[in-house]
This record gives structure tokens, C-alpha cells and sequence, in this order.
């Protein structure tokens, strides 16, 4: 994933400010998994999605930036979540012993649920 940020930051970065987004980027990335591997496994997909769903909208709502988050984040949240699913997925997980990160790395790269 490094080699492709960095091929993305220096298309769309002036060259002094490719090393600090990288650096920036790599230490986001490193707190994120340390916050999400504190979370309750069977619950870290729906949380790194509410954090992506967070991210997104405050790139387009730049002055939701500090504080709660946005009311439409919490309004997809609330309208989103199924408990019946998510306990449905939690005895899954609890039966399986869950996926391991190679099942949907694609989908963490891209956004995109990886479908072969």
C-alpha cells in the first residue's frame, strides 16, 4: 500500500509535501489499527466502516471536522444498522472464529467488496 500512496500523493502533491503526507498517512494508518485491534473483533468491520463513513463525510463537510459526528453520519448509522443482522453476524463470527484480513484486504484497499 505504501508504494501505491506514494505514486498517488507524488501525481498530486508538489514534491515537498509528498514525504510529510506519507509520513502522515502512515501514522494515521498505525493509530487507526492500534484503536481498532482494542475494539471487539466482531465488531471491527462495522466500526472501521462508521469511521470511513466519518472520514467521507467530513472531507465533504469540512467544518464537521471537530466534534460529534455529523447528524447525517448519525442518522445512517441509526437507519443502517440491523441488530438482527449484527447478531446474526456475531454468532457467525463466534462460530467460525471470523475471517482473517486477506478475505477482504481488497475491499480496506479499495473500498469495494472484493466479489472472486
Amino acid at each position: 500500500m505504501k508504494a501505491e500512496f506514494l505514486e498517488l500523493l507524488a501525481r498530486n502533491c508538489n514534491a515537498d509535501g509528498v514525504a510529510n503526507r506519507v509520513a502522515q498517512a502512515d501514522a494515521l494508518s498505525r493509530e487507526v489499527a492500534t484503536f481498532l485491534n482494542g475494539v471487539d473483533p466482531a465488531i471491527r468491520r462495522a466500526a472501521l466502516d462508521l469511521m470511513m463513513a466519518e472520514i467521507s463525510s467530513r472531507m465533504t463537510n469540512p467544518e464537521s471536522t471537530q466534534g460529534k459526528p455529523s447528524p447525517e453520519v448519525i442518522a445512517w448509522a441509526r437507519e443502517s444498522f440491523d441488530k438482527e443482522e449484527f447478531l446474526a453476524e456475531l454468532r457467525q463470527v463466534e462460530q467460525t472464529g471470523g475471517s482473517e484480513l486477506k478475505e477482504f484486504l481488497h475491499e480496506l484497499r479499495t473500498g469495494e467488496p472484493n466479489h472472486g
